[in-house]
């Protein structure tokens, strides 16, 4: 037995030591790749064949092991602009047979995965993204002899000695039009690290088998048609970071992701999840990217969930869960974007909300649902707020400390039960492009100082109790093209600098009896858009 072994060992130094006797074949394998596609791809491809034995490994896309070793070790064809049908083609690079990394990503080839790609002994990494590749990803491509097969005397060491064959770590083939099935074979690569299989046609469910995937950390299956459960042997993939579900058809409850402590983000949105997010998911310490929205997820968010240190974007909008936001929201010091939105929240929000944000709050959107109280000044901590949207039924005053918000673009607090002025506060948002105060019940005048921003784009203040004169100075005003005043109170000559709103003007006199048109004016009665 030691003299079996000492063979092998022996045999497999001298193989590896030993250049390969297809070596000074290299060059004349990839020009016959090269002269097989169509025309124009072959003017891509400069390649140029000399007397030199090394000239190969200094074309472009083609890398050598080293400096003294000719042997073809990866082809990067990436975004080279090359086209065609692969399935002949593909058995030129085949015969190279040192190479472990190809690399067809970006390009232009039609026509189906070629199944000759299982022929290519030691490949560890195949990118075939961006093409238009289409059809069925073939079975034979991952079978025994594909992806895994040495020598036969390597072979047979190996398997003497209980060692896997299965080379494929990372495998890409996004962005094509592929169907079927996802092939069982996939589940079966026990040292797979990274699958991305988004913006296919793949269909059907995806099977327990998964759990033999024990080393991924990239799983993306997004953008395709993929229905059935999220199986539960998920939760066995103890080293995944990654988890892309977002655009299928899945269904039933929310995945056990609760021993996944190395997961980083985590998104399953445009789906059709039910049940409740479990508490289980508490535990992922890792995790910073939290997206489930447009699902059909029910009950309340997870009271423990302030216990996820690292998250930084939490988006559950647009589900049916209940109770209210917890008040451990405040204490994620990560956390910069928020959106509960479209729910059926109730009560109010957590007044400290945004306070500890380390990096402060950048986009926040509790829209459309039950919401009371007065809006928590704590939001605004950080400075970096970008969009505030709040339609729910908030009252009390709008908080002045809006006002120190340098980085607002979007303020959206309609809608609301709002009262009191608007603060003049809100000029220093420097810019700020959108303004929707309406349907509310605000009072006082409206602030020069506000609608003289050279900012806005969109002004919304109708609905609401403001009294006194539109103010003549939307002359300055280069940017403002919707502008919404109807139902208040205000009273005086409509301003003639109000023609420089160009695309849209929702000023309705009839619901102003103390308005009066300027003759001078060229007003359009209705919004522009209505015949």
């Amino acid at each position: 037995m030691f003299l079996l072994f000492l063979k092998c060992v022996v045999l497999f130094v001298n193989l590896l030591a030993i250049p390969s006797a297809s070596q000074p074949q290299a060059a004349s394998q990839l020009l016959q790749f090269r002269d097989s596609l169509p025309e124009a791809s072959r003017l891509l491809l400069q390649w140029n064949q000399t007397s030199s034995r090394s000239d190969h490994c200094h074309w472009p896309g083609v890398s050598c092991y080293s400096a003294k070793d000719f042997r073809v070790r990866s082809l990067n064809f990436s975004s080279f602009g090359l086209s065609g049908v692969l399935e002949s083609s593909i058995s030129n690079l085949c015969r190279l047979p040192d190479l472990v990394s190809l690399d067809l990503s970006g390009n232009n080839f039609t026509g189906t995965v070629p199944a000759l790609l299982g022929n290519c002994s030691r490949l560890a990494t195949i990118l075939l993204n961006d093409n238009g590749f289409s059809g069925p990803i073939p079975r034979e491509l991952f079978n025994q002899g594909g992806f895994n097969s040495l020598t036969w005397a390597i072979i047979y060491c190996l398997v003497l000695f209980h060692l896997s064959c299965h080379n494929l770590t990372i495998l890409y083939a996004y962005d094509n039009n592929l169907e079927g099935e996802i092939p069982n074979s996939f589940w079966g690569l026990r040292n797979l690290q990274e699958l991305v299989l988004t913006e296919n046609r793949f269909n059907g469910s995806v099977p327990k088998d998964l759990s033999q995937c024990t080393q991924l950390t990239y799983l993306d299956l997004s953008g395709n048609k993929l229905t059935g459960h999220i199986p539960k042997s998920v939760g066995s993939l103890i080293n995944l970071e990654y988890l892309f579900l977002y655009n299928n058809m899945f269904m039933a409850s929310y995945p056990e992701t609760g021993n996944l402590s190395s997961l980083i983000d985590i998104r399953l949105q445009h789906n059709q999840i039910s049940g409740i997010i479990p508490t289980e998911i508490c535990g992922l310490q890792s995790l910073k990217v939290l997206h489930a929205f447009n699902n059909q997820i029910e009950g309340p968010i997870p009271h423990c969930i302030e216990r996820l240190a690292s998250l930084e974007e939490l988006a559950l909008y647009n589900n049916k869960l209940t109770g209210r936001i917890p008040s451990g929201v405040s204490n994620l010091t990560n956390l910069t974007f928020l959106s509960l939105a479209h729910n059926n929240l109730t009560g109010e929000v957590p007044s400290d909300l945004g306070k500890n944000s380390v990096p402060g709050l950048v986009k926040v959107d509790l829209t459309g649902n039950h919401l009371t109280g007065e809006i928590p000044t704590g939001i605004c901590s950080g400075n970096n707020l970008l969009v505030l949207t709040l339609e729910n039924k908030f009252s009390g005053l709008i908080p002045q400390e809006f006002g120190r918000l340098q980085n607002l673009e979007v303020l959206r607090i309609s809608s609301n039960r709002l009262t009191g002025e608007i603060p003049p506060e809100l000029a220093r948002c420097p810019r700020i492009t959108e303004l929707d105060l309406s349907k509310n019940e605000l009072s006082g005048g409206i602030p020069v100082e506000v609608v003289s921003s050279l900012t806005l784009k969109i002004i919304r203040l109708q609905d609401n109790k403001l009294t006194g004169v539109i103010p003549n100075s939307f002359l300055n005003s280069q940017s403002l093209h919707e502008l919404q005043l109807g139902n208040n109170m205000l009273e005086g000559t409509i301003p003639c600098s109000l023609s420089k709103v160009e695309h849209f003007s929702s000023i309705e006199p009839e619901h102003e009896p103390a308005l009066w048109r300027n003759p001078q004016m060229p007003w359009k009665s209705r919004q522009v858009g209505d015949s």
